[in-house]
């Protein structure tokens, strides 16, 4: 039993991860990030936690966008969003779906 429910657990923080990458993609849009460095990008829940992985072939560019350049404003969308607890939501969402079964 105990297993089974860690599993839907699991299950439910990898698809809150899912909600959540689409969630802070579409912010990164919105804040004029360039589409290329936005799809290399994702939420993963790793060892408990919710982390925003930047592919290492785009983590410069995103640097960029997050904290500014000489000539570019600073968005702040990665630090917005592991600020923001709204995405408790998602997991939230996830787990109660994911444990009615149990």
């Amino acid at each position: 039993m105990l297993e089974d429910t860690l599993k839907h657990l699991q299950n439910a923080a990898h698809e809150a991860a899912g909600h959540m990458t689409a969630d802070l993609r579409n912010s990164a849009l919105e804040h004029g990030w360039h589409p290329d460095v936005v799809a290399n990008m994702s939420v993963r829940f790793d060892k408990n936690e919710f982390k925003v992985h930047v592919h290492p072939d785009f983590e410069a560019r995103a640097q960029a966008h997050e904290y500014g350049t000489q000539d570019s404003r600073p968005t702040a969308v990665i630090r917005n969003f592991d600020a923001n607890n709204s995405h408790r939501d998602s997991l939230n969402k996830s787990v109660t779906k994911h444990i009615k079964g149990l």
